[in-house]
């Protein structure tokens, strides 16, 4: 029985990790795009963030494929020409201006920073190698598939419910 142990263990952390590989390699990449702020508008730097990150976003704080407003980027009002446009700017500048100069990162930070980057890429890539190693295995091979293609579909069948 103890020989056989280990082999079943294997096998479970096999399919637990296909199950839920998915999730995993989504919350890595959208938790990285949340500690740059990348999901958020930025009229400082004339950012605004592309539709899918922001719904990832969404997806990742409060598991809803409803952007907050405050992620969402505004959009532009009929008869919007290039004066409203470089009025818009003007006004963007004059309260950048106004507000006091944003913090520095401090080194603390910054290193948190690296360290949330290292721990989403490697996460990712250690996952991936995980489904590399799970789907050698003849054996296991069409469970693995379908417990994946399950972490896959489970979740976008619970969006739909809301």
């Amino acid at each position: 029985m103890a020989a056989t142990l280990p082999a079943t263990f294997r096998r479970l952390h096999g399919w637990l990790g296909s199950l839920f590989a998915p999730g995993l390699i989504f919350f890595a990449a959208s938790g990285l795009v949340q500690v740059f702020d990348l999901h958020k508008p930025q009229p400082a730097r004339d950012y605004q963030p592309p539709a899918a990150v922001r719904v990832m976003a969404a997806l990742h704080k409060d598991q809803t494929l409803h952007v907050h407003e405050k992620d969402a980027a505004k959009p532009a009002k009929e008869g919007d020409g290039a004066e409203h446009k470089a009025k818009s700017k003007a006004n963007a500048n004059a309260n950048a201006n106004a507000k006091a100069a944003p913090e520095r990162a401090g080194l603390g930070s910054i290193l948190l920073k690296a360290y949330a980057t290292a721990t989403s890429v490697v996460l990712a890539l250690t996952t991936m190698i995980g489904l590399y190693l799970a789907f050698r295995s003849p054996r296991d091979r069409a469970w693995n598939l379908a417990l994946l293609t399950l972490g896959l579909l489970a979740p976008i069948g619970f969006m739909l419910l809301n």
